[in-house]
């Protein structure tokens, strides 16, 4: 990141943060936090010129009793919500503090693994034996053909990676010596 995209903020502190990332035009900061009983719930800032507005809005993913395992941006304005019950692709609306759901689809995943320059998901189901990929393109989920791995132990997250190469996504599976 360079000189240009960097900036410095204070939040109040309303519990540890799982995981926090900007848009991709840096228009929107999105907070995942570590809350009892509040494992589905995503906060959004808004930012003008990497200064926050003080404008803050969050979202509770659609599943009951789901937990979010994570979350990626595809798009400006678009963000996707990766839970153990599916995906759930939203649309932010920063002006009105709200999201939208456009499309989502449903899949019992344990971890999940993104590629943000092919826009895949890798989904890992039936206890890491399963592995479920995802395409987010045009507003649209698109569910890929499945990868069964026939190992005696079932695939760890540490062990997946989508990679883009020769112009198409690739699934590589590394097995660490026990």
């Amino acid at each position: 990141m360079d000189d240009k995209k960097c900036t410095s903020f204070r939040m109040e502190d309303k519990g540890p943060i799982i995981s926090i990332k900007f848009s991709p035009d840096h228009k929107i900061l999105a907070i995942q936090r570590n809350l009892e009983g509040q494992n589905a719930t995503v906060e959004f800032a808004n930012f003008k010129d990497l200064v926050p507005t003080n404008v803050e809005y969050s979202h509770t993913c659609k599943w009951k009793n789901a937990k979010i395992l994570g979350f990626v941006w595809p798009r400006v304005n678009e963000i996707a919500f990766i839970t153990d019950h599916g995906i759930e692709l939203l649309q932010v609306l920063p002006d009105k503090k709200q999201l939208k759901t456009i499309k989502s689809t449903g899949f019992s995943g344990a971890w999940f693994s993104w590629c943000a320059q092919s826009n895949i998901i890798l989904l890992a189901g039936n206890n890491g034996a399963l592995l479920q990929p995802f395409s987010l393109n045009n507003s649209t989920i698109t569910k890929l053909q499945k990868l069964e791995v026939e190992w005696s132990r079932p695939v760890m997250e540490r062990d997946v990676f989508v990679l883009r190469l020769c112009g198409a996504a690739w699934c590589a599976v590394f097995r660490h010596a026990a």
